[in-house]
């Protein structure tokens, strides 16, 4: 059994997409440290709610004499701890869910000298893993980051915004009590104003994907979309006991049957400052992306209050309802039908684009697959 202890600083965040290790080092000039035996537990949901007893045992000697260290390598072990990580998009004055993300870890070890004596016994302090992703330039942030995680630095490259999406912003919640803390509300979803509208009008679409921290992000596009689906199918013929009573004005005798459809969406992305270029990088090299498509629908209504025999009653000053939707004065304008999209990035090739280069030019085309089928065969 272990003693959790509450995550308040970014050195307690794990990225288990990149190498996690674990590494017990003999500080003595001998060299005594012969075997470390390490029970690690891992659990999600509250976090002072650990699991009784580990989910594994680790036990390893030192390679060599010459060696003063033994160390694990657990990224593995927590990944497949993970749920599938899978991003939600709520309408209205909700913010998006993100179920699954990370699971807590800790560990329990106990060093074992030349002897066979028992030299040292430790309990580390709690850890929150989560899904990161390890890339060349990993060793920066991202745009909402207000401070860095493990040492990564956050940037502020230039973003497209339109003015009838509501934004969210992610990051990590280090305020929180052993009795509050759990391994959904961890990493926050909060609603984020952009400053400075690029894009005013702006497309549907909004490409939601997994940043090289690990966390969903978001992309607007604007440019030209193009929908293709391409069926693949076979026709095959009915065979009827009695061909000569069939009346084949009325009856199908041939009956078309779909193997699969593979529906594409290209996306161009609109002009770009060339910061920007950096986000249509990370798009392409995500494990992870969503579409969601907005209908163009907004939330309007004239009077802020809630009607009753035709007089406006208002309730907290803020809430009321509008077809049935529970909304705020804030959710005014923004769009208030979608639909999510699950979509795998089939753009293959990246080519930096520079202002010096490509001088206004800069935009790219993203190709999206959906990954789900629109197959409708007869039973």
């Amino acid at each position: 059994m272990i003693t959790p202890t509450i995550i308040n600083t970014e050195d307690q965040i794990y990225l288990v997409g990149s190498p996690v290790n674990i590494r017990f080092r003999n500080y003595n000039a001998d060299n005594t440290i012969k075997s470390v035996s390490v029970e690690l537990y891992i659990w999600n949901g509250n976090l002072n709610e650990p699991s009784v007893s580990p989910r594994h045992i680790l036990k390893a000697e030192k390679a060599s004499f010459e060696n003063d260290y033994v160390s694990f390598q657990i990224a593995e072990l927590l990944a497949a701890e993970i749920n599938n990580t899978r991003f939600s998009w709520i309408a209205g004055d909700q913010t998006p869910t993100a179920v699954g993300e990370g699971v807590f870890w800790q560990t329990k070890h106990t060093v074992t000298n030349n002897d066979g004596e028992v030299e040292t016994e430790y309990e580390s302090l709690t850890n929150f893993a989560t899904r990161g992703y390890r890339y060349d330039f990993e060793q920066v942030g991202t745009v909402f980051d207000t401070q860095p995680y493990n040492g990564l630095i956050p940037i502020n490259y230039d973003r497209n915004y339109t003015d009838k999406i509501k934004y969210y912003r992610r990051s990590f919640d280090f305020t929180k009590s052993l009795e509050e803390c759990t391994s959904e509300n961890i990493i926050l979803s909060n609603v984020y104003t952009p400053t400075d509208i690029k894009c005013q009008l702006g497309d549907s679409f909004l490409v939601v994907y997994i940043n090289r921290l690990g966390l969903f992000d978001y992309f607007t596009p604007y440019g030209k979309v193009t929908k293709t689906t391409k069926v693949e199918s076979n026709t095959n013929p009915r065979l009827y006991r009695n061909s000569n009573s069939i009346n084949n004005n009325v009856n199908h005798s041939a009956v078309k049957s779909i193997a699969q459809t593979k529906q594409t969406i290209e996306i161009n992305s609109g002009s770009l400052k060339e910061d920007m270029t950096e986000q249509i990088e990370e798009i392409i090299y995500s494990p992870l992306v969503y579409l969601v498509e907005f209908t163009g629908e907004t939330f309007v209504i004239t009077n802020v209050g809630l009607t009753v025999d035709n007089t406006v009653v208002t309730v907290d000053s803020t809430i009321y309802t509008a077809d049935n939707q529970t909304i705020t004065t804030e959710d005014l304008g923004f769009f208030s039908s979608f639909k999510q999209i699950p979509v795998t990035c089939s753009t293959e090739t990246f080519i930096k684009k520079t202002r010096r280069n490509d001088k206004q030019k800069i935009n790219y085309d993203l190709s999206f697959e959906v990954t789900t089928d629109r197959i409708n065969n007869l039973r």
